[in-house]
């Protein structure tokens, strides 16, 4: 997921926003399987993460709706906050951060 994530943002510096938002495409694709692995973690485990999971899946949606590089800035600013703390909740529920 880090990687395709950083490649979206490499697009943008590159300005290459059509492209960024097609490569957002797989990061979502990586975050759909995150939530798809929630279904094999117990009932608390799963709550303490879906709230960060489903952060982080909006802020991908804003990503691939927008249509101005601010709007793309803006966007993956807060997917970068959202994936952060996800990872971050991952890591928390899984003892290893």
């Amino acid at each position: 997921m880090q990687t395709a994530f950083q490649k979206v943002v490499d697009d943008l510096k590159a300005l290459n926003i059509g492209q960024a938002k097609t490569d957002a495409a797989a990061v979502g694709t990586a975050v759909d399987a995150l939530a798809a692995a929630q279904s094999n973690l117990s009932d608390s485990t799963k709550a303490e993460i879906e709230p960060d999971v489903n952060a982080l899946k909006s802020s991908l949606a804003s990503v691939r709706s927008a249509t101005s590089r601010s709007e793309v800035t803006a966007a993956l600013t807060s997917a970068k906050s959202s994936f952060q703390s996800a990872l971050q909740s991952i890591g928390d529920v899984a003892n290893c951060s």
